[in-house]
């Protein structure tokens, strides 16, 4: 099973600008410069996360394209490992620095900043961040991981996903993912049932589509001439960035699925796009930007408790440039630091673990 190298680092790069969203969304004044769409470009953080859901899809289909799914069990330990391990554990952390040395809020900041790490500590959130269970405040300690709740979610009927994709004409399994988006609209505007993730399910399901048809994409942008492959870059990067420079003051057009869904396409074709050109590979395979890509998810994870440990520490002791600067490099540094204690570690161990399942798994089909 080939890996595309090229997948971490894009992975890294958003991860990057979620980094860079969160610190400079402290200020008050963010809104006005997210406007702009250079800034946005470096700013934007929900569209990162919605790179993630394609990326996940894509990755996660490879095997069973190639015949190479492992079984169910299997599949579900590794994603455990992969994904709850390192979840648990900066959960863990971030419970216990909200309960340490929350402020309670810090007026001179956005209203954004002060939402988190002000809602009081109960049993049953605790139990609802264990379990990943109900409709629960996932911002309470961290929240980045309202997009892993909805990848551990997803990633339980993925192989079913897959058993539908693999067996449907591309266009019916578009057709089908349309529809399940409108049904959760549907359910959270008439009925007021939120956070089914619908709409995330179907991203997988187009990462999985750019898997089934990448022959034939890669061979189509890599026939073209730089100039063209430039044009197709800048519309993607356009796409992406949908929210900002397509028409921003007509609101209808910027419902959140209507630019959800050109963002996913913009998402695409970056993806197909890193795959099919030369120069954008190997700036790509450069090695800090890999190195990025290999902690992005610890990056992810960990940086926004930093952040908010660091400001609720230190502000009005140091001037926030200074603040933000310590909290990027120290976030970079907790991120390499969990990298490889934690998520090397959990990684190996799923590994063995999927092992000796795997051959349980032989010696019981051969005994019966």
């Amino acid at each position: 099973m080939k890996r595309y190298e090229e997948l971490d680092s894009l992975r890294g790069l958003a991860a990057l600008t979620v980094v860079l969203y969160h610190l400079a969304a402290i200020f008050p004044s963010f809104d006005q410069w997210d406007k702009n769409p250079l800034f946005h470009l470096l700013f934007a953080g929900h569209e990162a996360v919605l790179f993630f859901f394609v990326l996940s899809g894509f990755v996660l289909s490879i095997p069973f394209f190639s015949g190479t799914q492992p079984p169910y069990s299997i599949f579900i330990l590794k994603r455990f490992f992969r994904i709850y391990i390192p979840y648990i554990c900066c959960i863990v952390l971030a419970i216990l620095c909200c309960l340490l040395f929350s402020r309670g809020g810090i007026p001179a900041l956005s209203d954004w900043f002060n939402l988190f790490w002000v809602t009081p500590y109960s049993n049953g959130l605790l139990l609802n961040h264990v379990f990943l269970i109900g409709n629960y405040a996932t911002d309470a300690y961290n929240p980045v991981i309202w997009s892993l709740v909805h990848e551990m979610r997803i990633s339980l009927i993925f192989p079913l996903l897959m058993i539908f994709i693999k067996k449907s004409p591309t266009w019916f399994v578009i057709m089908v993912g349309c529809f399940i988006t409108i049904l959760e609209l549907v359910l959270r505007h008439k009925f007021g049932i939120n956070n089914l993730g619908l709409m995330y399910v179907f991203m997988f399901m187009i990462g999985a589509l750019l898997v089934r048809h990448l022959s034939l994409l890669v061979s189509f942008i890599s026939s073209l001439g730089a100039w063209l492959k430039f044009i197709v870059f800048a519309g993607a990067l356009l796409l992406y960035n949908y929210s900002v420079w397509f028409f921003p003051e007509i609101a209808w057009l910027h419902r959140g699925v209507i630019q959800d869904a050109f963002t996913t396409i913009g998402v695409s074709m970056l993806i197909i796009l890193s795959l099919s050109s030369t120069l954008a590979g190997k700036m790509l395979l450069l090695k800090p930007v890999h190195f990025l890509g290999k902690i992005s998810y610890s990056f992810y994870l960990y940086h926004f408790i930093v952040n908010l440990l660091i400001i609720n520490l230190l502000y009005g002791i140091l001037p926030m440039w200074l603040l933000l600067s310590i909290s990027f490099v120290l976030s970079v540094l907790v991120s390499v630091l969990a990298y490889y204690v934690v998520e090397k570690f959990s990684i190996e161990a799923g590994r063995k673990l999927k092992s000796i399942k795997h051959r349980d798994v032989i010696v019981t089909s051969r005994t019966t």
